[in-house]
């Protein structure tokens, strides 16, 4: 017999300094991924390989939220927050699937600017870019019936 699996975006949730974002647009809401690769294979002149591993943990978190989600003031707040003050705001953020391991997070995250804007006949989205120092991924399965 064939097993079979349930996925359900409702159950997918995403957290950056208390701040639990909402409306995203369909298609890929949020996405994690490390800036480099955790190892790279060097090629010596006579052929010999040497893996080179990287210590480097940071990466990027991006959401595209519908322009008429909330969560685009929170961002933006913490945006103009720098350009006012000079400082960054560094939150953890926290992405998970719940009923499941799979998550992405890091203690140390902030926003990269604000997005490019668009208007038109159809809702748009905006496009958040959230860079971390310490991103740890665990990419789970799926939920079985």
């Amino acid at each position: 017999m064939a097993d079979l699996f349930t996925y359900d975006p409702q159950e997918s949730v995403l957290v950056w300094d208390d701040h639990e974002f909402v409306a995203f647009m369909e298609g890929t809401m949020v996405s994690a991924a490390h800036m480099e690769e955790q190892s790279t294979l060097h090629i010596g002149a006579k052929g010999d390989g040497t893996v080179v591993a990287s210590r480097n943990r940071s990466g990027e978190f991006t959401l595209t939220l519908s322009q008429s989600s909330p969560s685009n003031d929170y961002l933006s707040a913490a945006v103009a927050e720098f350009y006012a003050t000079g400082r960054i705001r560094v939150a953890p953020i926290l992405l998970r699937r719940l009923n499941s391991d799979e998550h992405a997070r890091a203690s140390l995250a902030w926003v990269v600017g604000p997005p490019a804007v668009a208007h038109g006949a159809e809702v748009e989205g905006r496009e958040w870019v959230i860079r971390c120092h310490d991103l740890d991924i665990f990419a789970g399965g799926a939920v079985g019936l």
